[in-house]
């Protein structure tokens, strides 16, 4: 009788029964019975894996792996994927890598679990198209995750407003600026609720462990991601601080702090005698010690980190390039093409106007 229950409640496919039936086995005595039990009611949990056009093909991999491993540890199809676009055909990855697709939009006619994939062109991509579907068939209970820089595609869609996201952090500035109704996550990914996301690259396996890990407990995610040889990394990725600034990675406390205090201010830049006095050390000091760690005058350096921003708005985001360049703390387009000229040998309006292809991006 049980049984004969399990099949009809899995046949849905429901979140809301997935949901029932993890928490009815996680509680369930640790016996034979519930072994045999585990396995004539197993369910499939179906993803579909919506690409968009030059997406994260290392996004997409490390979802997939870890739902193929999970399939493997078990010895049972527990999951099922399906690859789908906006558009029949084939999608072409950010390395130039050619993907096919099962069908098009048209093909998803019922939908628990949706992943959008994207990838350096989030910003650039039409979503007309997807726009409509997404608000004309998902429901209530539809769980949209984003992978790569998924969470900007379904931000522009208007489906992220007062979600968290998480999202890589060269994307975070400019995603703060143009959505700052979806609060930015400091973690690597988002696995809980039905808005979710990963960062970029391997986080997509931490987030996919944790979907697995609610379907089956904590001690199978641990077995899938030993299968991956993931397992103290999946730990390590817990602590990461996606947020954090790039002066963890020097080792001098001061010259740490220092870089710290431009990071956080672009927009109006602080004098070498500034940072030196927040410091309580001499201008002279702050000088020596950045010529011995970093290579460089504490105001080179300062620029070298307002230009890397700077390129970062110019090919992700459609501001306006003086906008762009009083973002970044330079009062003058000109003075602003000069310095962004003698970095990067082209223009901010040449960089503007460079086709996007795979591969041409600095960072």
């Amino acid at each position: 009788m049980l049984v004969h229950i399990g099949r009809i409640l899995l046949a849905t496919r429901s979140a809301l029964c997935r949901q029932f039936l993890s928490s009815f086995f996680h509680q369930w005595p640790m016996t034979d019975s519930k072994t045999e039990l585990t396995h004539t009611l197993a369910f499939t949990h179906h993803f579909d894996f919506l690409l968009v056009e030059g997406f994260s093909a290392l996004s997409l991999a490390s979802a997939i792996e870890a739902l193929q491993n999970a399939n493997l540890v078990a010895d049972l199809n527990l999951y099922s994927w399906r690859i789908v676009a906006v558009k029949t055909g084939e999608v072409v990855a950010s390395t130039g890598m050619r993907q096919s697709t099962e069908g098009d939009l048209s093909a998803l006619s019922l939908v628990d679990d949706l992943v959008v994939v994207s990838g350096e062109n989030a910003y650039n991509v039409d979503v007309s198209r997807l726009k409509v579907w997404l608000w004309k068939h998902v429901r209530s209970g539809v769980r949209l995750t984003a992978l790569g820089t998924g969470s900007i595609i379904l931000a522009r869609t208007g489906l992220m407003t007062g979600h968290d996201a998480a999202i890589h952090p060269w994307y975070r500035v400019g995603f703060m600026e143009q959505f700052p109704e979806t609060p930015l996550s400091s973690r690597t990914h988002i696995s809980v609720g039905n808005r979710c996301s990963a960062s970029g690259g391997t986080s997509s396996i931490d987030l996919f462990l944790d979907f697995i890990e609610e379907d089956h407990g904590a001690s199978f995610a641990n077995l899938v991601a030993d299968s991956m040889c993931y397992r103290k990394t999946r730990l390590m990725q817990a602590a990461v601080d996606v947020g954090a600034p790039n002066s963890v990675s020097v080792l001098h406390p001061t010259v740490s702090r220092a870089i710290s205090e431009m990071e956080k201010n672009l927009e109006f830049p602080a004098s070498p005698n500034l940072l030196a006095s927040k410091l309580n050390i001499s201008t002279r000091q702050l000088e020596r010690l950045f010529k011995k760690y970093i290579g460089q005058s504490p105001k080179k350096h300062y620029s070298r980190i307002r230009l890397e921003e700077a390129y970062r708005l110019l090919v992700q985001t459609h501001f306006e390039i003086a906008q762009i360049a009083l973002m970044t703390g330079f009062t003058s387009p000109s003075h602003f093409s000069k310095c962004f000229r003698a970095q990067y040998d082209i223009t901010p309006y040449e960089l503007r106007r460079r086709p996007i292809d795979a591969g041409s991006r600095r960072f």
